[in-house]
């Protein structure tokens, strides 16, 4: 047992100092008193952070905290996922954790607390950026700073603590490692706020369904039955609602709920450490390794032009999005389709899902750090990216053709917004995000949450 404990010490010390000593968490530290500054607005201002049934929150100490903690837990927490899977341990050394003989249970739980502990770092900056606004928008003698840390603790920080052991568990199968844990965890996220929100429609709703623990002490706040809940939006009524939010967060069912998800979320990890499975390890093919030049040429290979290496650049991107292979007929026949079938509810948002994960992955291909320093080095260097966003719009529209002509046959025109978001607005998101963030994952998730946006309207 002491053998274990060292060893989840040295691995949470280890995957913690990747966190600190990457610029990625103290950036956002830095950015989290700025946020705050825009989520606690003034009384009666021009927008509110949150309001319940068209009405403005009264502010005190505890509804301070609360409304972060509800930030948090709802709209930050893909946010967690995002800064986990494209932050500074999206990288792990596998290639010789696998061959260890390191117990799985205490790697993947270090990994698992360090990452918790991570995010628990941006929730105390958040809460203490929350703490010095309460003191512009409180009275000096309401203002509580242990009332405000300890709502916004009690909501977030076990929301946090599952985004965390969310992206653990993925990182123990092949298949949920990439894009495929990415579309999990939205699928995931998506059933959890549903979940929340049976709170909002009956009472009897036990606290332990809400995962994310924002539903439950909202209900027990006010006696008045939740029919809104709107973030970052106006207070239509203009009303104002007083909450007894510390009732809410400090009830005896809401605390053991969220003592419960603290540990359960520490159980699946480890169980599923007992299924990881190691990365697979590719060999080259032996034509790979054996065939080469007969002779090597001390004359220099002169560069290719720059229209053939523009056309060359515009047809290998084209190649990488279609791939694999078969996407190729699968986006023809849903292209083919847009002529009979409706654009907005069915082909729009096919064609957007398919294109997504394709397009994402590949305005992030070359954005690595040892990458991009390479590719910066070749003739076309600084007209790659451009290039790379023609390719995906040229596809990406003429996709859309079929469409285009049934729109216009149709003379829905309305639909013509839908087809330069598709066709334009995709590839122009997902190539910005892909080369701000040198990662597909921030671009892949913003594009899968508009998405079910898009297809439900």
């Amino acid at each position: 047992m002491t053998l274990f404990f060292e060893s989840l010490a040295t691995h949470t010390r280890i995957q913690l100092s990747r966190h600190l000593r990457s610029p990625a968490i103290w950036i956002l530290a830095l950015a989290a008193p700025i946020a705050a500054r825009f989520m606690l607005p003034e009384q009666g201002g021009d927008y509110s952070i949150m309001s319940i049934n068209s009405a403005y929150l009264a502010l005190d100490p505890a509804t301070i905290g609360l409304q972060l903690g509800v930030i948090m837990a709802v709209i930050l927490t893909p946010l967690a996922y995002i800064f986990l899977r494209a932050g500074p341990t999206r990288r792990q050394p596998w290639q010789a954790d696998d061959l260890t003989p390191a117990r799985r249970t205490a790697q993947m739980l270090g990994h698992w607390i360090a990452d918790t502990v991570s995010l628990w770092v941006l929730m105390l900056v958040l809460g203490l950026a929350g703490v010095v606004i309460s003191l512009f928008r409180l009275p000096l003698s309401d203002v509580r700073p242990i009332v405000t840390l300890l709502c916004l603790c009690l909501i977030a920080a076990p929301a946090l603590a599952v985004i965390a052991g969310l992206r653990t568990i993925f990182s123990t199968r092949r298949g949920l490692r990439g894009a495929g844990g990415d579309v999990l965890f939205f699928f995931v996220w998506l059933a959890l706020l549903l979940l929340s929100s049976a709170f909002f429609a009956t009472r009897s709703a036990p606290p332990i369904l809400d995962v994310f623990g924002f539903a439950a002490p909202l209900a027990g706040t006010t006696t008045e039955r939740i029919e809104s809940l709107v973030i970052f939006g106006p207070a239509s009524s203009g009303d104002v609602l007083s909450l007894d939010a510390w009732s809410g967060v400090m009830s005896g069912d809401y605390l053991f709920s969220r003592l419960f998800w603290l540990v359960s979320v520490g159980v699946l990890v480890a169980l599923f450490a007992q299924i990881y499975a190691p990365h697979k390890f590719k060999a080259l093919r032996p034509e790979i390794v054996t065939t080469g030049p007969p002779s090597f040429s001390k004359e220099p290979v002169p560069l290719a032009s720059a229209n053939g290496s523009l056309i060359s650049l515009f047809l290998s991107e084209i190649q990488l999005v279609l791939r694999p292979r078969i996407m190729i007929p699968v986006l023809l026949i849903v292209a083919a389709a847009g002529v009979v079938l409706p654009f907005r509810g069915m082909v729009g948002p096919a064609l957007a899902l398919l294109l997504t994960f394709p397009f994402s992955q590949q305005a992030a291909r070359w954005r690595g750090m040892e990458m991009s320093k390479l590719s910066a080095l070749t003739p076309l260097g600084s007209s790659a990216v451009f290039v790379r966003l023609v390719a995906m719009v040229v596809l990406s529209t003429a996709l859309c053709l079929p469409s285009l002509v049934n729109i216009t046959a149709s003379g829905a025109t309305d639909q013509m917004l839908d087809i330069v978001a598709i066709g334009l607005g995709l590839p122009l998101l997902l190539t910005a995000l892909g080369y701000l963030t040198r990662s597909a994952v921030t671009g892949r998730l913003i594009a899968l949450i508009l998405w079910y946006g898009y297809l439900n309207i």
